[in-house]
């Protein structure tokens, strides 16, 4: 299904404020409401204005929206006609560029790992072993890991195994892998914990409250 560009039905710019926002929707709204337009197409076009509005209109919503909306927009992006390492190192630049500025309890991991799976193709890898720029490999396997700093561990053996095959034998690129690996499984069992934890912090401070108040 191709991906719905919310903005473009509002009419509005990316960096459009709440109040933009707010009136493109009620001027179109106005415009198409199926009460006050006869025409086939507008019942359907109501639908799709009020459908971007509630993505565009509360900003967790927004945020994800963009999130995803970025995501699409490189998988749609087209390729050059000979893919290069350099190419392939741009990429991984710009996504660690905008990883930077997503929130990372509300973004999407799993676009975030089709992606970087995408990104990590095996033509792609092809690429980088034909070539075998060591430092252009380097530079890629760091950009990844800085973009998937705070991907589930569940995303990450995927990333992790196409990486791997980026640094071949190279030990000190394996050893940065490894120790990524590692810390998104620690970081992943602390954030399962974490809900047991804060109830049992909870209940003490309950008791001891309690104990308190009967002394």
């Amino acid at each position: 299904m191709p991906f719905k560009d919310h903005y473009k039905t509002l009419g509005v710019s990316l960096k459009a404020s709440s109040q933009e926002i707010k009136a493109a929707y009620r001027a179109l709204a106005h415009q198409y409401h199926p009460d006050k337009n006869n025409s086939e197409f507008a019942a359907a076009r109501f639908r799709e204005i009020r459908e971007a509005y509630a993505a565009l209109s509360d900003v967790g919503r927004r945020k994800q929206y963009d999130e995803e909306r970025y995501f699409a927009g490189l998988s749609a992006t087209r390729e050059p006609s000979s893919i290069s390492s350099g190419w392939i190192l741009k990429e991984a630049a710009k996504l660690e560029d905008h990883m930077r500025k997503v929130d990372s309890f509300r973004m999407n991991q799993q676009a975030l790992h089709d992606y970087v799976l995408l990104l990590l193709s095996d033509a792609h890898i092809a690429v980088l072993e034909e070539e075998d720029d060591q430092s252009a490999k380097a530079q890629i396997i760091s950009h990844i890991l800085a973009s998937v700093r705070h991907i589930q561990y569940r995303w990450f053996p995927d990333i992790a195994q196409r990486l791997e095959l980026i640094a071949g034998t190279d030990e000190k690129l394996l050893s940065l892998i490894h120790t990524a690996r590692t810390q998104r499984k620690i970081n992943t069992s602390a954030q399962n914990w974490m809900p047991f934890i804060v109830l049992m912090v909870t209940l003490v401070l309950c008791l001891l409250m309690f104990w308190y108040s009967r002394r």
